[in-house]
C-alpha cells in the first residue's frame, strides 16, 4: 500500500480533529514509478501521496508516532489544511520525504491561465511541524526532504533534528503566501547523495496571487523569518546554512549559528533579504550573490 490512511473532507466541509497518537508505521510501498507532479518552480517532482494523507482537513494531529521504512512519503498535507499539528514523531529510512504540504491552484482551464491564482484558500496554511527526530531520508528518491512544501503559507518548523538526507533538510519551493517561521532546529549531514543545496533551500521563481498578505489579492508575500537554528553544511551541502535559491524573496535570516559552507548566499533574482547576528564558522566562501532585481539589504 501507498496510503495506509486517506483522511479527505473538502474545503467547504473539512474532515476536523483527527488525531494519531503513538502508532508504529512501517513497511509503505515505494512511489518512484507513481504518477508524479510539478509543483510549483522549484526544480522538484513530486507524488501526491503519503503513507498517512490529509486533505480537506482542519486542526488534525500525527502526534509522537514511529515511521520506519516508508518507502514513499510519510505525511502528506494535500490541497486544504489548516492548523495541521506533526509533533514529537520519528522518521527513519523514508523513501522519500518524511513530511510534505503541496496546495492547488488552477492549472488545467484556460490553458492554465490560473495556475498562479491561490486566493481560493485550496492549500495547507497554518502547519505546525513540532519536535520530530527524522533521519536517513531519500533512500529511493533524491528529491527529497525532511520537511517540503509549495503552494503553503505560514507553517512553523520548531525543535525538530534532521540529519543524514540525501538532499536538503527543508525544502521551500516557492514563495506562495510566505509568512514561514523556521526556528530552533539541528540540521546537518544533509545532501549526502547531491549537492547544489544547504540544509534549508529556498526557490521563488514563481509568482502566484494569494489573500495571506493583507487579505486582498497580491504576489507579494509575507516576509519568511529563519533563526535560531544549528545548522552544518557539510556533505554536498555546502552552499552556506541557508540557501535562498533563485528569486528567494523577503527572507530574514538571522541569529543562526552555522558551520562550513557559504556564509551568505543569494540566487538569482533574490532580494529584499535581511540577514544579521548569525555565526559563522570555517566557512568556504563569505558571500556570494548573483544578480538581483529587488533591494536587498544584508546584515552579517
Amino acid at each position: 500500500l501507498h496510503v495506509y490512511f486517506n483522511i479527505s473532507g473538502t474545503q467547504e466541509a473539512p474532515v476536523k480533529n483527527v488525531v494519531f497518537n503513538g502508532i508504529g508505521f512501517r513497511d509503505a510501498a515505494y512511489t518512484y514509478l507513481a504518477p508524479h507532479g510539478v509543483p510549483s518552480g522549484g526544480d522538484w517532482g513530486l507524488e501526491r501521496l503519503g503513507a498517512i494523507f490529509f486533505q480537506g482537513t482542519e486542526h488534525c494531529m500525527v502526534n509522537a508516532s514511529y515511521f520506519e521504512r516508508m518507502d514513499g512519503n510519510g505525511i502528506m498535507l494535500s490541497g486544504y489544511n489548516q492548523y495541521a499539528v506533526l509533533s514529537n514523531n520519528e522518521f527513519a529510512w523514508t523513501g522519500s520525504t518524511a513530511m510534505a504540504a503541496w496546495g492547488f491552484t488552477d492549472e488545467l482551464s484556460d490553458g492554465g491561465k490560473h495556475g498562479n491564482d491561490g486566493t481560493t484558500g485550496n492549500f495547507p496554511r497554518y502547519t505546525q511541524v513540532l519536535s520530530n527526530i527524522v533521519r536517513e531520508t531519500g533512500i529511493w528518491e533524491k528529491q527529497s526532504s525532511a520537511w517540503f512544501q509549495a503552494k503553503s503559507a505560514q507553517s512553523t518548523l520548531k525543535y525538530n533534528i534532521i540529519y543524514n538526507l540525501a538532499r536538503a533538510g527543508v525544502n521551500i519551493n516557492d514563495g506562495f503566501g510566505g509568512g514561514n517561521e523556521i526556528t530552533e532546529n539541528i540540521v546537518f549531514n544533509t545532501c549526502r547523495e547531491s549537492s547544489d543545496h544547504g540544509p534549508i533551500n529556498s526557490w521563488d521563481r514563481q509568482p502566484f496571487l494569494t489573500l495571506v498578505n493583507g487579505g486582498k489579492p497580491g504576489v507579494i508575500p509575507l516576509t519568511n523569518e529563519i533563526h535560531h537554528n544549528f545548522l552544518v553544511s557539510n556533505y554536498g551541502g555546502v552552499k552556506g546554512g541557508v540557501d535562498n535559491d533563485d528569486g528567494s524573496i523577503l527572507y530574514a535570516n538571522h541569529d543562526n549559528f552555522e558551520i562550513y559552507g557559504w556564509g551568505l548566499k543569494n540566487g538569482i533574482g533574490c532580494g529584499d533579504h535581511r540577514s544579521y547576528n548569525n555565526v559563522h564558522l570555517y566557512l568556504s566562501i563569505g558571500y556570494r550573490g548573483h544578480t538581483n532585481f529587488i533591494g536587498r539589504e544584508q546584515y552579517a
